[in-house]
């Protein structure tokens, strides 16, 4: 029988403890330091009686938690919820259950304070779904409302070994997850339950009321591919549940309708992206997808050179970027320069894993600038393959900019863009059919940053995109349809090779030239 009881708790009090960890403490905090402290002691019943240490977490609504390692502590006086998950074992010290308990007491004196199993309803879990078995449970009480939040109370183990003792609070909401495993997928029900932990804790869920999503996880183009996939539910007591996957593989999961938390981990890189899931619908979420190249950011922000004073500044930290996902993708050296007319006004390289990752220059007067970044893979530790595709990416900007007064506090933003492409029909490895034909979605990114003002944005006046499959030694042009707010164009694919891609933008005040080499491969 597989049982885990979470050690959220305990490393975060060692860290705290060894002063790794500076927690923020509440403003109220300066008055709990003053307050009178008790010592207590804590002590666990098991389901059979047996007493044993426990290792718990103490919430109170005028200091931060504080994590038990078995001794007695002391604790400031007033209200409090203490809480853990005790082990109940059998004669060979094997865990039979574990069971969440959480309960509320006064801290006025120095006492001992029993957290007693014994009174735990069985945790149980339902799917109808025909050939599917329970692979493995979460149950997790948080503790927050007038209390100072902190890390939730989390017991896990196979089916039927959980338990909880009832309580009721509106401090209080349990978390509940459950994994099942039918031949053709994982299927994943969570959510969550306000109000304290239920008297009778039984979860159901049918097909019917989830979703289905498949995942897929490209090759070529993720130096160090992926390890390490996190699915977690958007609840104030969710659960994060983990699938280890690599590159080339495809995951078909069911999860509870609602919104969710997808998260992928690679070598030094990481995508995070937030999906709203429907019951009775099918979604399909690609990682690596190929042409890479300047995204959208992680988390929505946009990367663009702004002017503050009489200084022009540009942070670019994912120049080589997952075009479909929410991700910061180690590693690249840049190369950016500045120039008025020809008059290079500053140059400089930078890494991607260096202290400060800013370039900024003085501009002299009012006029015309071209800021040009030329980005090429680079990830400390592994060699980057051979074959890899966007190994080099550039783009240059052309704007007029102003030094402002040192007296004018604003910050201004060129209303400059950025393209993404989503080349479909591609294979797992990203390749295209020889000879075949790939249709190519372009859209426009501008800046956004709310903290910034935004140059007025010039009408459009030109989109234009350019192909070679000569690795760059030449270019012919692709006709670009507009659909909405994106441009969609056929691309003639050769034999083999690779395809690259040149888009321009221009408006009536600024230019953006793109280059992504090697965006896809041709060839089965």
């Amino acid at each position: 029988m597989w049982l885990r009881y979470s050690v959220c708790a305990a490393v975060a009090a060692a860290l705290v403890a060894s002063g790794s960890v500076a927690p923020a403490a509440p403003a109220a905090a300066s008055q709990a330091a003053a307050a009178h402290t008790f010592r207590i002691r804590l002590v666990g019943i098991e389901r059979d009686g047996r007493r044993t240490a426990v290792y718990a977490t103490i919430y109170g609504r005028n200091y931060i938690p504080i994590y038990t390692s078995g001794k007695p502590v002391q604790v400031p006086a007033g209200p409090a919820w203490i809480g853990t998950g005790i082990d109940t074992t059998g004669n060979g010290n094997e865990i039979l259950s574990t069971t969440l308990v959480l309960r509320r007491v006064t801290i006025s004196r120095n006492a001992t304070i029993t957290l007693d199993a014994r009174p735990g309803r069985q945790v149980t879990f339902a799917l109808a779904v025909p050939g599917a078995s329970d692979t493995g449970d979460t149950v997790q009480a948080c503790v927050d409302g007038s209390f100072v939040p902190g890390a939730p109370i989390t017991v896990s183990g196979s089916p039927g070994s959980l338990y909880e003792v009832p309580v009721r609070s509106g401090d209080v909401s349990l978390g509940y997850a459950s994994s099942w495993q039918d031949p053709a997928a994982t299927l994943l029900m969570a959510g969550q339950r306000r109000g304290g932990m239920p008297k009778t804790p039984h979860f159901a869920a049918r097909l019917a009321s989830m979703a289905k999503i498949r995942l897929a996880f490209r090759t070529g183009t993720a130096v160090g591919g992926y390890s390490q996939l996190d699915l977690e539910n958007n609840n104030r007591c969710s659960i994060q549940q983990g699938y280890p996957i690599a590159a080339g593989q495809r995951l078909t999961q069911y999860v509870s309708a609602g919104s969710w938390q997808v998260t992928a981990n690679g070598y030094r890189s990481f995508w995070q992206t937030t999906r709203r899931y429907s019951a009775r619908r099918g979604y399909d979420d690609t990682f690596g997808a190929a042409v890479w190249g300047p995204g959208s950011g992680l988390l929505g922000y946009q990367p663009f050179p702004s002017v503050s004073a009489a200084q022009l500044y540009f942070g670019q930290d994912d120049p080589i970027d997952d075009p479909q996902q929410d991700s910061s993708v180690c590693c690249d050296v840049s190369s950016i320069t500045l120039s008025e007319h020809h008059h290079v006004i500053k140059h400089t390289v930078m890494s991607q894993l260096g202290n400060e990752r800013e370039f900024s220059a003085r501009l002299p007067v009012s006029a015309m600038y071209t800021l040009k970044e030329v980005s090429k893979r680079r990830v400390p530790g592994l060699k980057v393959p051979a074959d890899i595709l966007s190994p080099r990416v550039s783009v240059i900007w052309r704007f007029h900019a102003a030094p402002l007064p040192d007296t004018n506090p604003n910050s201004f933003i060129p209303a400059l863009s950025t393209a993404q492409f989503l080349a479909r029909g591609l294979t797992m490895q990203n390749q295209a059919r020889p000879l075949g034909t790939t249709v190519l979605t372009m859209r426009l990114s501008w800046p956004a940053r709310q903290d910034f003002e935004i140059y007025q944005r010039h009408r459009l006046t030109a989109v234009r995109l350019q192909v070679s499959v000569t690795g760059g030694k030449s270019w012919h042009a692709v006709r670009l349809v507009r659909h909405g707010q994106s441009w969609r164009a056929s691309v003639q694919d050769p034999a083999s090779g690779y395809v690259s891609l040149r888009s321009t933008v221009l408006d009536s005040g600024n230019s953006t030239v793109q280059t992504i080499y090697r965006a896809w491969q041709v060839g089965y």
